[in-house]
């Protein structure tokens, strides 16, 4: 009896061990190449822009990506405690990080792009568009931004998978409403890529 379940705990373990190989491999994405990375944004995503009333602007610094890090610890913790019974608890939950922030440690290089205009930090913090009042500052905004800028984050992608996903926020002073962030994702293909999936 002792040897029945030490044998099942060990084939627990086993299957345990290979989905936790399996999820790895699922959630090891990293910053696209960055030659591709350009081509990439150029060809599948820029043309994007041409349907948005931005007028080709984009921030200088990307978005932060997903952090498939905290996905994979907070999926793998879920496999686990489902492989061995344990009753889940919402604190033990690790959560990606909040979007929204950029990677002040890359730029982008406006000469990488075709017919984008990228817009440096001194324009978001200059003095010109702070103030107390909404209304001021939201014409101030419009008279140097139009209809604001679209920030995306660099390129992410998983080789063993050939997925790439891309984020997107746009930002337009203080207007706030649906469509202001979006996820892409796509599928590399020996033509390129294809999109799967907005979010």
């Amino acid at each position: 009896m002792l040897v029945a379940c030490d044998t099942k705990n060990r084939r627990k373990e086993q299957l345990l061990q290979a989905k936790l190989a399996k999820l790895r491999l699922a959630a090891d994405f990293k910053p696209l190449d960055e030659a591709e990375a350009y081509d990439f944004i150029n060809r599948y995503y820029l043309p994007r822009l041409d349907t948005l009333p931005y007028k080709g602007k984009i921030y200088i610094h990307p978005l932060q990506g997903k952090d498939f890090d905290a996905i994979f610890k907070t999926e793998s913790l879920k496999l686990t405690q489902d492989t061995q019974g344990i009753k889940k608890h919402p604190d033990e939950v690790i959560l990606p990080a909040p979007p929204g922030f950029y990677d002040t440690t890359r730029t982008w290089d406006a000469k990488r792009f075709r017919n984008i205009r990228v817009i440096p930090d001194s324009l978001i913090v200059s003095t010109s568009i702070r103030g107390d009042d909404l209304t001021e500052r939201l014409k101030l905004w419009r008279k140097r931004f139009e209809w604001g800028y679209v920030s995306i984050s660099y390129p992410q992608y998983n080789p063993h998978t050939k997925i790439l996903v891309l984020r997107e926020w746009i930002e337009n002073g203080d207007w706030c409403g649906t469509g202001r962030e979006q996820e892409f994702w796509f599928k590399k293909t020996p033509g390129g890529w294809r999109i799967l999936s907005r979010n």
